[in-house]
């Protein structure tokens, strides 16, 4: 064998040996405990904030480590279960505090508090005012019980980005007549009441929110307040729902996405000030409450592009609505109009103010009247309506009629779908289908049958 060979023989077997000393000297070593601190504090912000403090006892080298973290998330629940109730409920807020003053991170970035106990109020605003001394830019609050947030901490920390207060009670919140955040982009409310500052007489509410992208406000009430009005510019989402006070609501934006309300019919008077793309309306639980016409019809001078109704009630309640349809502006805008358990004649006052409409999806209820034949044929149908699409089909005669009203006069229909009840099955279904399909129409019939 040449010299040659053996030279690179040993050469290689020596690399080898070397390689295999340099992986096994790596085997059990810390490599996390070896990168910069900032980053193992971002690590450690991930984790909820118990587990970040517990690495403490891993070495001399993570003993404050975890005080640098930029992200607080506290649940009452996640701490070990002990007897008595009163020493959890201690231990917990005991915790709290201690991770809040011994923080050394300059600034936070979420805080997140999650509280199933009955705490005083104080403790709560307390840790609110801490991390708002520290640019907090998210704040997340949920409680199983309702307690009294005072305003100062929240509305001074003009960092915030986010706002989330949930209860399944009562958050009450006093604030002057002008309230502004110059960096919220979020702001979610569930079960907050508002209230005003001075006399007892009712106030005109002010939220200045130049930045804000999402509102959504449930079960919320505004106590003496006349009216609130919203200055969100930029606001592209608004969320709405039934609250027993009567303020009006005026939203001040140039453009929404999206528009939604769900509840009860009411009082106040919802008005939006720009131009919006979808409309969702979802009235429910209406079969013993004193349905508001007017509120309804308020609901829908909202002009959107789309627009989807759902009313839950007794149709001998509505029997003005009509009449107040007749004062609604035409939706000019209206291309997409989706309607759920409304009678024929109020669909039919709708397609009367949708000239542009395109495409109509709706499921109705039983209703005694029938449309007649010499019902006024909507605008749309002679020159924009191209796709209708009947849900729920139960095979009923005024069903049938109104769907050959449709067919017959809709001049640029393009497709019509059927979908059926589950009760109509066999024979009835198949007698169903030959009706429709005998119906004289141009357009494209399409039978949806769910498995």
């Amino acid at each position: 064998m040449h010299s040659g060979s053996l030279t690179s023989c040993a050469s290689a077997g020596r690399h080898e040996n070397e390689h295999s000393k340099r992986r096994k000297s790596r085997e059990g070593q810390d490599m996390i405990s070896n990168l910069p601190d900032f980053i193992i504090a971002h690590i450690l912000s991930f984790l909820p904030t118990k587990f970040a403090v517990c690495t403490s006892v891993l070495s001399w080298r993570w003993i404050y480590m975890w005080t640098f973290v930029t992200k607080l998330s506290f649940n009452d629940k996640e701490l070990p279960f002990s007897y008595p109730r009163e020493s959890e409920k201690t231990r917990f807020m005991n915790f709290v505090y201690r991770v809040l003053l011994h923080l050394n991170s300059a600034s936070i970035k979420e805080f997140s508090l999650e509280i199933s106990q009955n705490l005083d109020s104080y403790h709560i605003n307390q840790w609110i005012s801490a991390v708002s001394n520290k640019s907090v830019k998210k704040i997340s609050i949920w409680s199983l019980y309702g307690c009294n947030l005072s305003s100062y901490p929240l509305l001074k920390c003009q960092s915030l980005e986010k706002l989330v207060l949930k209860t399944m009670d009562r958050f009450i919140i006093k604030v002057s007549t002008l309230v502004r955040l110059s960096s919220l982009t979020v702001l979610n409310l569930i079960g907050v009441t508002f209230t005003c500052y001075g006399s007892n007489e009712p106030k005109e509410l002010t939220l200045n929110l130049p930045v804000l992208r999402k509102f959504k406000i449930l079960r919320c009430t505004w106590l003496n307040v006349k009216s609130v009005t919203v200055e969100a510019p930029l606001l592209e989402v608004v969320s709405l729902s039934y609250n027993e006070s009567l303020a009006d609501i005026k939203f001040c934006v140039l453009h929404l996405k999206k528009f939604y309300y769900c509840g009860k019919t009411s009082a106040e008077t919802v008005v939006l000030d720009a131009e919006i793309d979808s409309t969702n309306i979802e009235l429910l639980n209406l079969k013993e409450e004193n349905v508001e016409e007017t509120f309804i019809c308020q609901l829908l001078r909202i002009n959107a592009k789309c627009l989807k109704l759902y009313l839950e009630t007794d149709w001998e309640n509505f029997v003005g609505l009509q009449h107040y349809l007749d004062d609604i502006p035409a939706f000019g805008m209206l291309r997409y109009l989706e309607v759920n358990s409304v009678p024929a004649e109020v669909l039919l006052g709708l397609l009367l103010k949708s000239p542009c409409l395109e495409t109509l999806v709706f499921q109705m209820t039983d209703f005694d009247k029938e449309l007649s034949d010499s019902a006024i044929v909507p605008d749309c149908f002679l020159s924009t309506l191209k796709e209708v699409e009947f849900e729920n089909i139960s095979g009923y005669k005024w069903e049938l009629n109104f769907a050959k009203f449709v067919m017959e006069n809709a001049c640029v229909l393009e497709k019509i779908s059927f979908s059926f009840s589950d009760k109509l099955q066999g024979l009835e279904l198949e007698k169903v289908k030959e009706k429709l399909v005998l119906i004289e129409t141009s357009c494209n019939i399409v039978f949806i049958e769910y498995v």
